[in-house]
């Protein structure tokens, strides 16, 4: 892991990406209420995260993230915005810092494909989700795109509701939102 922020940071929080994966869109899918716990697996920028925080004040966030630097920027723009209720930790792939049951609403958004074991992270937020819960997938569709990752490392969204169904999710909706993206809704079985 390095020791600052990816090239591709600045991309992250463009306005140009609301054209293409809009947060409103994503609140929708999200059904964001009151005092629930929503955690974000590669929190990044905050891109998801902070507007939840600001529409939802009741709403308790934890963050989490595989890079140190990653975290320390969101956690500045949460500064920066006067946010609380806002948490972040370092997270590995294969073991999420959280108790069983934990949280409401789990969001896993342009993770998938950058994962090198991605049943075992599913596992881990099947574990912290709470019974009634919901886990947003989102990943960059297996299509030629002008952005994104390199098409050889997509996943396919046959796939990805294969590994949410060997990891003992059940597949609720697909929301088709999102024009570079699948978003796949899913809970504990």
């Amino acid at each position: 892991m390095g020791h600052k922020l990816p090239k591709y940071v600045h991309k992250l929080d463009s306005p140009l990406r609301k054209k293409w994966q809009d947060v409103d869109k994503f609140i929708m899918v999200l059904k964001p209420f009151e005092g629930m716990i929503y955690v974000d697996i590669g929190v990044g920028t905050g891109y998801f995260s902070i507007p939840v925080a600001e529409r939802f004040k009741g709403t308790k966030i934890i963050g989490l993230d595989k890079s140190k630097e990653m975290l320390d920027y969101f956690l500045s723009r949460v500064k920066e915005k006067g946010l609380n209720k806002i948490f972040a930790a370092v997270c590995p792939e294969s073991s999420i810092p959280i108790s069983d049951d934990y949280a409401d609403r789990i969001n896993i958004a342009n993770v998938l494909h950058e994962l090198s074991g991605p049943i075992s992270l599913l596992k881990e937020a099947k574990r912290i989700l709470k019974g009634g819960g919901r886990l947003i997938l989102i990943d960059w569709k297996a299509i030629e795109t002008e952005k994104g990752p390199p098409l050889h490392i997509r996943i396919e969204e046959e796939k990805a509701k294969q590994l949410l169904k060997e990891a003992s999710f059940r597949i609720i909706k697909l929301h088709n939102i999102y024009p570079y993206h699948y978003v796949i809704e899913s809970s504990k079985e």
